[in-house]
């Protein structure tokens, strides 16, 4: 049963003493490709450079909503022309966040807008980052008119980004906070998305998901995160995991990468 971790951070110095060790165990989980997100110029170039290096690896080009109140000109200059090369498949993670830097929100819209002009210059899709920021995340979505397909990346439950997605053909990625006691609500949630929709992440080396919780998160634990999922929603994990493998495929066109 193969599995494509669709979001995370291998480039991140948590990773620096073990990272082809940590390649090979997720694929020896079954874990067959990993998308590693750009959190900056830096962070892309060197997700880019892993991509190159890996077979297995493929990248993003983006700027965290983190980053917005620090952003130059030659960043955004950066991220456009990074976005080109071959092995970058979606362009983020971007969004907004506003449980840090919320008095940066106009800085973060602004980072957020283009984003999104550059996934339609790109016919690339977005992989969203909204915390505590729903509303503005989908108003400007909607006044952006942007016609591509995206993801909501670690998706929390909320009811008003599941209607987005449905609506939109928007996907939504769980992570191993689905795996948490506290996490019913969004368990409950999980029911009600259209299975064409689901793909499963890490977000590594964060949300590590029970029973590693407050230990580094690694791509070969995305297995734990399909396993709940095919649980809660009351599938066999085989036709889970070929669905989630499929949609992910499908989301990041990987096939057009030769993958």
């Amino acid at each position: 049963m193969m599995l494509i971790d669709t979001h995370c951070h291998l480039d991140f110095p948590e990773f620096e003493p073990d990272r082809e060790k940590v390649i090979e165990k997720a694929r020896e989980e079954g874990v067959v490709c990993i998308i590693n997100v750009g959190t900056g110029a830096e962070s892309t170039e060197k997700c880019l450079a892993l991509a190159e290096r890996y077979e297995s690896c493929f990248a993003t080009a983006g700027i965290h909503p983190h980053q917005a109140a620090r952003i130059k000109e030659t960043h955004l200059d950066r991220i456009k022309q990074l976005a080109r090369e071959e092995k970058i498949v979606a362009v983020g993670e971007t969004g907004l966040d506003y449980h840090y830097g919320k008095q940066y929100a106009t800085s973060q819209k602004d980072l957020f807008r283009f984003h999104i002009n550059l996934a339609t210059e790109l016919n690339l899709p977005l992989i969203i980052h909204q915390r505590e920021s729903q509303d503005d995340v989908v108003t400007i979505l909607q006044e952006s008119n942007f016609q591509g397909t995206g993801v909501f990346h670690c998706f929390s439950g909320d009811k008003l980004i599941l209607e987005y997605a449905r609506e939109n053909r928007f996907y939504c990625s769980l992570a191993g906070n689905i795996t948490f006691k506290s996490a019913e609500h969004l368990r409950e949630t999980l029911r009600d998305l259209p299975e064409s929709l689901l793909m499963v992440e890490t977000d590594a080396p964060y949300l590590s998901p029970e029973p590693y919780r407050g230990k580094r998160n690694e791509p070969g634990r995305v297995r734990l995160v399909a396993e709940t999922l095919a649980a809660v929603r009351k599938e066999e994990p085989e036709r889970m995991f070929a669905l989630l493998f499929r949609n992910a495929i499908d989301f990041f066109r990987l096939k057009e990468k030769g993958f």
